[in-house]
């Protein structure tokens, strides 16, 4: 049994790892620590464990033997490091840290302790993901020209039920959240377009408000690569199409709008038709349960770990380039 201390119920995502430890017959939430005692408390008496108010306390505790973190992000570097050098093993959201030169600090924390960490970046274990790179890897869409992905939800559409929308309002506090929605959700485009294309060369931010946000309630961010490939990285909070993502190539195209939906391709010659690609995988256990599964064999995930370094560096670089309103070079 991996015993987990949940640090913060300042992310939404937090009450769904609560869910998902519960659900994990090889984990268990023994306490909750948050730097907001309130919020803290009523998490822990909601899941009826003990609260502590000390972040020492609680990482002192022989009983835990990792941690999930869902502070806000502006923690991170302190709260993960210190994490590390208790020895606990780390599940945390993304992004790992508001910079690079933070992301880093945060990463040679990790190494240096031997703990086991893995940063949530749930689209990588979907199956029409892992079935895009099989085809990208094949050859089935030639050289890649561009990639759009867009991630999208509803949370700052203000309605009677939720008067703010159902996002929480300290999303968009800039100091509190490190940005807006740009580095939360904005996150998951960036990473798939890194994963397919790899590090651009610079980008450029354009961020938008029309909900009356402190912060970016929707973003787009554009990559530029050496061969001349172009990445497309789309968010919105004041929307309701979820998601979008195409992978452009000299040969072919993909599309997937999202779960629930068939993965389609065009390739081969240019008057083929649309066709639905065919043994998709199913989707890998998600990155919380992967977690427990590192953590039963010991096993550590360096490429996880890069790819959130990657990804701190791109999101930095976007909120660089929207402050300036000029391009920010990788």
């Amino acid at each position: 049994m991996i015993r987990l201390a949940l640090l913060g119920f300042w992310h939404v995502h937090a009450k769904d790892y609560v869910k998902e430890a519960a659900e994990n017959p090889d984990t268990e939430i023994v306490a909750v620590w948050d730097d907001d005692t309130e919020r803290g408390q009523a998490g822990a008496d909601a899941i009826g464990v003990p609260f502590h108010a000390s972040l020492a306390e609680i990482l002192a505790r022989p009983d835990v033997d990792g941690v999930i973190v869902t502070t806000a992000t502006t923690l991170h570097r302190d709260v993960i490091p210190a994490a590390a050098r208790a020895g606990k093993h780390i599940f945390t959201e993304k992004v790992l840290g508001v910079t690079l030169d933070e992301a880093r600090m945060i990463a040679d924390s990790i190494e240096q302790a031997g703990v086991i960490a893995i940063v949530a970046l749930r689209w990588l274990p979907a199956g029409a993901v892992r079935a895009t790179l099989a085809a990208v890897k094949a050859g089935r869409l030639g050289d890649l020209i561009e990639v759009r992905v867009r991630i999208a939800h509803d949370g700052a559409i203000r309605t009677e039920a939720n008067p703010e929308g159902w996002l929480p309002v300290r999303f968009y506090e800039p100091a509190e959240a490190a940005g807006g929605l740009m580095i939360d959700l904005g996150a998951h485009p960036l990473y798939l377009t890194r994963l397919l294309l790899g590090m651009p060369e610079s980008l450029y931010a354009t961020y938008g408000n029309v909900t009356g946000r402190a912060a970016e309630d929707h973003a787009v961010v554009t990559m530029r690569y050496p061969n001349g490939a172009i990445g497309i990285a789309g968010t919105s909070a004041a929307g309701r199409a979820p998601m979008l993502f195409e992978v452009f190539g000299t040969k072919g195209h993909i599309r997937w709008d999202g779960p629930g939906t068939p993965l389609m391709l065009i390739s081969g010659e240019r008057d083929s038709d649309w066709q639905e690609v065919a043994n998709v995988p199913e989707d890998e256990p998600t990155q919380f349960n992967q977690f427990v599964a590192h953590v039963l064999r010991g096993q550590h995930n360096p490429s996880n770990l890069g790819l959130a370094v990657e990804l701190s560096a791109l999101a930095a670089a976007a909120n660089e380039s929207a402050a300036t309103n000029q391009p920010v070079r990788l």
